[in-house]
């Protein structure tokens, strides 16, 4: 049995382009308070971030989004805002491909990303994608953009 069609990574142009409601609920429901707060920024028309989905018939089951590194002492970085799988979606590869996507669309533009998180899956997942966890108030993690 089939789920419809298969996701596709698409850049995000417009919120309206896409169904949001599905991976907005699941991501409340988990706590995940960073998902709406990028919608809100990319919403407003923030051009400094960019905003990745997979998305099939428009509903979208994961999102990562990339803005200015805020805190000083980073010159040159960029933040890793969010990156969301809805949990009937998780395990599919879909987190490993959206942080690819965003290293790609760095090159050039930033030589670190970084990142703020708080729970252990999080840091997990990013420390197994090459970040280095620091002992920071602002950032948690980083790494180099094009390097593995």
């Amino acid at each position: 049995m089939s789920e419809g069609p298969s996701p596709r990574l698409l850049p995000v142009r417009r919120l309206s382009d896409f169904e949001w409601e599905r991976l907005r609920a699941a991501a409340r429901g988990e706590g995940c308070e960073e998902l709406e707060g990028v919608l809100a920024r990319f919403g407003g028309e923030d051009r400094e971030a960019g905003l990745w989905v997979f998305s099939a018939s428009r509903e979208v089951r994961a999102v990562a989004g990339v803005g200015p590194e805020p805190c000083p002492g980073w010159l040159g970085a960029a933040r890793l805002l969010v990156i969301y799988v809805h949990p009937d979606h998780r395990g599919q590869g879909f987190g490993h491909r959206l942080l690819a996507r965003i290293l790609r669309h760095l090159r050039g533009r930033a030589r670190t990303l970084t990142a703020r998180v708080a729970d252990r899956p999080s840091a997990s997942f990013l420390e197994h994608h090459g970040f280095v966890p620091l002992r920071d108030a602002c950032v948690s993690h980083f790494r180099l953009v094009g390097k593995r």
